[in-house]
C-alpha cells in the first residue's frame, strides 16, 4: 500500500458575499465593522477575510 496525505486550507465563498453586498468596498467596509466588534473566538475567520480583502486567493488545485 502507498502513503496518502491530506492537506487542508481554510477557504470561504468570496464572490458570493460580494454579490450580496453589491461591491468588495461595501463588503470591506462591513468586515472592519465586524472586526471592531467581534468576540475573540472569530479570529481566524477575520484573519482569513483580511488575506482575501489584500488579494490572497486560494490555489485552485483541480480537484474541486
Amino acid at each position: 500500500m502507498g502513503s496518502r496525505a491530506v492537506q487542508r486550507s481554510a477557504r470561504r465563498a468570496w464572490k458570493e458575499p460580494i454579490e450580496l453586498y453589491g461591491d468588495e468596498d461595501v463588503l470591506r467596509e462591513r468586515i472592519e465593522q465586524l472586526k471592531a466588534v467581534a468576540p475573540g473566538g472569530s479570529d481566524e475567520l477575520l484573519q482569513l477575510a483580511d488575506k482575501y480583502i489584500s488579494g490572497w486567493r486560494p490555489k485552485d488545485t483541480g480537484r474541486d
